[in-house]
């Protein structure tokens, strides 16, 4: 049998008018510099960073709000080291660990009140761990099979930078793992442009 398609979160705007994406939070950023220089990256990484950044980087403040050109040039910094993707992957886990998992802790134990957890219910507050990392942009979710979900992000200029999608496939997975087993996560191409992206994700 097929499976007709389910929104779990629905875009709160019309697909060509998301506002675009203002600012990202610093726990954000600040744990995606860590990864860089956990890796002994530090060097390589300012000296592809434009000047004019150098101190918002090195100020930054998890619990503040970041406008999103230092986020741009951060994601741009961190494409020119080349790493492998496997290393996006696995910074982008590392981040989930630091930043997501809190969230998804609190939703996870509210949601065990009412019996099992399941990704898609995890999946289906995702608009409230948004508004906890970014101001502007939106996002939605619809489950298209009956362990399938394709999460769509819109307004997000970072969506052009390899490191920035690769990162979040590996946040998706770190986070999910907490209710699922096994995690697969690939991003899509045929959607993203230079404002969107969206992944398909499913789970054992």
């Amino acid at each position: 049998m097929g499976f007709d398609e389910r929104v779990l979160a629905e875009l709160p705007f019309p697909k060509g008018q998301v506002p675009p994406l203002t600012k990202v939070r610093g726990t954000l950023l600040a744990s995606s510099v860590r990864g860089v220089r956990d890796r002994g990256l530090n060097d390589a990484y300012f000296s592809f960073l434009e000047p004019e950044l150098h101190d918002a980087i090195r100020g930054l403040v998890p619990s503040t709000w970041i406008p999103v050109d230092v986020a741009l040039g951060h994601y741009r910094s961190v494409d020119q080291l080349d790493l492998p993707g496997a290393d996006h992957w696995a910074m982008g886990r590392v981040v989930a660990e630091r930043v997501q998992h809190g969230w998804a802790g609190t939703v996870i134990r509210g949601l065990k009140a009412s019996g099992a957890v399941t990704p898609v219910q995890v999946l289906g507050r995702f608009p409230t761990a948004w508004d906890r990392l970014f101001q502007g942009g939106a996002s939605a979710v619809v489950q298209t099979g009956p362990k399938d979900i394709r999460v769509e992000a819109y307004g997000m200029p970072m969506s052009r930078g390899v490191y920035f999608r690769n990162a979040w496939s590996g946040m998706f997975e770190s986070t999910l793992e907490l209710v699922a087993r096994k995690v697969y996560v690939r991003e899509l191409p045929n959607h993203r442009s230079d404002t969107t992206c969206a992944f398909a994700i499913s789970w054992v």
